[in-house]
């Protein structure tokens, strides 16, 4: 989490109030449970609720309220909770409030919810009061990482809690190292040091996150002294930072946050393609290998990276970068052949190429629409003549929404994206401890298909 993680080591901020400008929650309207799929709303939540297990700057598991978990078997798992933790409001924290929390995750409605990543939770079992045991349907290998998603909370909620009393702090109890204050309706949210926090004391009684939408009014309260960090800042705008003699400092480093194409290649026949005059394709060329192999050779991502986002983000050709799980050593992103593009579409069957149009957000992400521009032009070189639509996001999602799930999974091609840097105003008193924050990578397709989420 970004914001996390810039709250976490700034160390050289020694006032008893940190001031943090937070733009990844620029989209925020309300506090929602924790139990909702929220990036912006998980940056804040992680500082006043904690999960078993935590994940480190690779997101590799740790412990976290969990001490310890093991397998007794192919399906269960075992897990010991950390003793002596209790919640903000004083009550302590068992494996009773575990498996409730895991259970209220599981069958929560509404979009977005941690259901997906607890759909192999067949059975959560309370084995003592300090020892959860989860029972799977089947053998789960990562069951640690999708039970640490889930924020933990006190069972004394009850199963009518709603939305409103997570937004108005009423049920904004966790055992993290803060405590919820208040939250001004889209303008500013405010902690206080939780004092029963189990683990190491924080530097600050109280922290602020003022909500900013635009890059540069965030960096004008920044460069002003009005907040003391920032995130989300483009890589102009940190160039920009280096001029102020030491007094800002900027991290960053590749991210888990990728930008891709998911292509319309399951059914047979896409309405998003067409022969260059215009009239619909018999088959979809997307089906065929040696065309989806054509389109990421004509991808050039060092440009990109380079020229369209100047900066904010790096090549990549596969789903995570290095040091994260997953990752494939061996696998580089492929470089840019137009060439090579040409001649793979003309083994396939379309040495004169065909139309195609691209659809993608133009407000959702840094870049998003530049970079979807980008992409259509290096296509069209190749010979895929792309016709590129940029939507405002609400329009986008809720487009794919409507048209239902196999329409997600089987919609033209789109861009997604994400971009994460920061900026901290150094004090006078000792120089900040940065834990890395995290940039993008740029994947916009395997060879052999599309990734298949974002």
């Amino acid at each position: 989490m970004l914001v996390l993680a810039t709250v976490l080591t700034l160390a050289g901020i020694t006032a008893s109030r940190a001031r943090i400008c937070a733009s990844a929650t620029r989209r925020r309207s309300v506090l929602q449970t924790p139990h909702v799929l929220d990036a912006a709303g998980r940056n804040l939540c992680g500082h006043v609720y904690e999960t078993l297990v935590g994940l480190d700057n690779d997101l590799h598991p740790v412990a976290q309220l969990a001490t310890g978990w093991r397998q007794l078997d192919a399906r269960t798992w075992e897990f010991q909770l950390r003793p002596g933790v209790r919640f903000s409001n004083g009550e302590p924290f068992t494996a009773e409030d575990a498996r409730y929390s895991i259970e209220r995750a599981r069958h929560l409605a509404g979009a977005r919810t941690f259901r997906t990543y607890l759909k192999s939770v067949a059975e959560v079992q309370v084995a003592g009061p300090l020892t959860l045991r989860v029972v799977t349907r089947a053998p789960n290998p990562v069951l640690p990482q999708n039970v640490g998603l889930v924020a933990m909370l006190p069972r004394s909620l009850g199963d009518k809690v709603k939305e409103a009393d997570f937004a108005a702090g009423r049920a904004a109890i966790g055992t993290g190292p803060y405590r919820f204050v208040s939250w001004e309706h889209g303008q500013q949210l405010t902690l206080a040091r939780n004092p029963a926090y189990w683990g190491a004391p924080q530097p600050w009684d109280h922290v602020m996150f003022q909500f900013i939408a635009k890059e540069p009014a965030r960096a004008s309260a920044l460069l002003s002294g009005l907040v003391d960090v920032i995130d989300a800042s483009s890589a102009s705008i940190a160039d920009a930072f280096t001029r102020t003699n030491g007094r800002i400092l900027t991290v960053s480093a590749t991210s888990y946050m990728l930008n891709y194409l998911q292509l319309d290649q399951a059914r047979k026949v896409s309405p998003y393609v067409s022969d260059n005059e215009g009239r619909p394709l018999a088959a979809n060329p997307l089906r065929d290998v040696k065309v989806r192999q054509a389109i990421s050779v004509a991808i050039d991502r060092d440009l990109i990276a380079a020229r369209v986002t100047k900066g904010d983000s790096v090549p990549a050709g596969q789903l995570v970068p290095q040091g994260f799980f997953g990752f494939a050593r061996g696998v580089s992103a492929p470089h840019g052949d137009a060439a090579l593009a040409r001649r793979l579409l003309a083994e396939a069957g379309y040495p004169s190429g065909f139309r195609l149009t691209l659809h993608c957000p133009n407000d959702r992400y840094l870049n998003d629409a530049k970079t979807c521009e980008a992409i259509g032009q290096m296509l069209t070189r190749a010979g895929i003549r792309t016709e590129v639509r940029t939507l405002p996001y609400s329009v986008y999602i809720t487009a794919r929404r409507r048209a239902g799930r196999a329409a997600s999974r089987n919609s033209a091609p789109s861009c997604w994206a994400s971009a994460r840097s920061a900026a901290i105003r150094s004090s006078r008193w000792s120089p900040p401890r940065i834990r890395k924050t995290r940039r993008p990578a740029w994947v916009p397709i395997t060879a052999a298909g599309t990734p298949t989420r974002p």
